[in-house]
């Protein structure tokens, strides 16, 4: 059978968590697999019944049952496919009970965790199917423009940015991204563009998106640059030139640092979100514009009104639609994902790496001002310097600070909290006063780590 001809074994992946489901569906599709994906025990008995499965993918804790559940279901069937365990859960005990049950492989969700998934199906599917059916790998997980423009992380607040992605995407109407530098605002920007446009908007996202920053254009020129301007309407202008609106087309044109421009390019600004027409500079003819305009900043806008270097008047007009993008340190719990992610995307040029748990817990513990950009060169600056395959210990930087644990210990790591938790059961009360903490800070902190309690139970 040529790899051309061959049909791509299929999967089913089990798993509750939307941002592991989207990491684990790229590194399998990537090995030349079909993945389906379903969240509850509920979709996955049906999809056991409507079809076949080369392999079963399963997260142990699920919203409505457990993996164990779907296990035994499978194993009574005549000819059952093999089943693969993926949990946070590192517990030994755990490992041997799906084993014994006749699991052929037990992953736990630490870095490098989708390599092992891979090597572990690769290898199944090779000894069920010729081995050319599986195709090379395509690309590694993070590589591709869905993978690009996806924003990793199954914590709350990220889950709410993809949500009023989706929104925004469905609506023609001005978007203000707001957050700190390095948050992420241009990748939710194209988000929101591969998205897609409102059929009122008319626009496509194949249509170009162009970034505007808006802190490295002047006054003087920010009128000519985004509208364009006729042969004459100034000294220079030997020819008609086209602006930046009509170049996006009915594409998406992101303004970054909105918060950079002088007053009275505001002005002009706020009259072409007004009227979706602008005037070339030195021409008197009415432009109608169709692009998308997707909007950034990481100033607090209110206060730049209050202190009159923003227009009122264009602060309400862009507060209709927003998205604020988190900064790392308030959704911990998705390092982990965010680092299999980096070093995932660095492996051609370095090789792959995994992380140690004290180096893990080395970025748990730091304040990270520079957010998900800072995490990425810290990654990158540590490969640079660090021949182990194990890393150890990354190489931050002293102006990033570390955490220092208050008089609750919100700065608990997730070893710590992750061995009480074990300790205790699962059983939140002794947990906290063993950790010296209220319920409601190990609750928090847990949430932050990213931790499930059934994890633990």
């Amino acid at each position: 059978m040529s790899a051309s001809n061959a049909v791509s074994p299929s999967l089913l992946i089990v798993e509750d968590d939307p941002s592991a489901a989207i990491l684990i569906t790229h590194a399998l599709a990537a090995i030349g697999v079909q993945p389906e994906i379903v969240s509850t025990c509920r979709d996955a008995y049906r999809a056991l019944r409507r079809r076949e499965f080369a392999c079963v993918v399963i997260d142990l804790g699920l919203p409505d049952g457990s993996g164990h559940e779907i296990h035994e279901t499978i194993a009574r069937n005549g000819n059952p496919p093999p089943v693969i365990f993926v949990s946070a859960n590192d517990q030994a005990e755990s490992a041997v009970r799906v084993l014994q049950a006749g699991a052929v492989a037990y992953v736990v969700k630490r870095p490098e965790y989708l390599k092992q998934l891979r090597n572990a199906v690769v290898k199944l599917v090779s000894t069920g199917t010729d081995e050319q059916g599986l195709a090379r790998p395509r690309a590694e997980p993070g590589d591709g423009e869905a993978a690009r423009y996806a924003l990793l992380g199954g914590s709350r607040q990220i889950r709410e940015v993809r949500s009023r992605i989706r929104r925004c995407a469905k609506s023609d109407a001005t978007v203000l991204i707001t957050g700190e530098t390095g948050t992420g605002k241009e990748l939710v920007a194209r988000a929101i563009h591969a998205a897609g446009s409102s059929a009122a908007a008319g626009s496509s996202a194949d249509a170009p998106f162009i970034a505007v920053n808006c802190a490295a254009i002047t006054g003087s020129l920010f009128e000519s640059e985004l509208f364009g301007s006729t042969r004459g309407a100034f000294t220079g202008a030997t020819c008609d030139r086209e602006g930046l609106f009509a170049a996006a087309g009915r594409g998406t044109i992101f303004l970054d640092e909105i918060g950079e421009l002088p007053l009275d390019a505001q002005a002009k600004l706020l009259r072409v979100l007004e009227d979706k027409s602008y005037r070339r500079v030195g021409d008197t003819r009415e432009i109608r514009s169709h692009a998308r305009v997707v909007i950034a900043t990481n100033r607090d806008l209110q206060e730049e009104v209050e202190a009159g270097t923003f227009r009122r008047d264009l602060y309400y007009r862009l507060d209709v639609m927003g998205i604020d993008v988190p900064p790392l340190r308030e959704h911990l719990g998705d390092l982990p994902m965010l680092v299999e992610h980096f070093l995932a995307a660095e492996a051609r040029d370095y090789g792959r790496r995994r992380v140690s748990e004290p180096a893990m817990d080395q970025l748990r513990v730091h304040s990270w001002p520079g957010n998900v950009r800072e995490l990425r060169h810290t990654i990158t600056r540590t490969l640079l310097w660090t021949d182990a395959t194990e890393i150890q210990r990354f190489d931050l930087r002293d102006g990033g600070g570390q955490k220092t644990p208050s008089h609750n210990r919100r700065g608990l790591s997730w070893t710590e909290v992750a061995a009480s938790l074990r300790e205790h059961a699962g059983r939140l009360q002794p947990t906290a006063e063993a950790l010296e903490v209220s319920v409601r800070t190990l609750q928090r902190r847990m949430r932050e780590l990213g931790m499930k309690l059934r994890d633990f139970r």
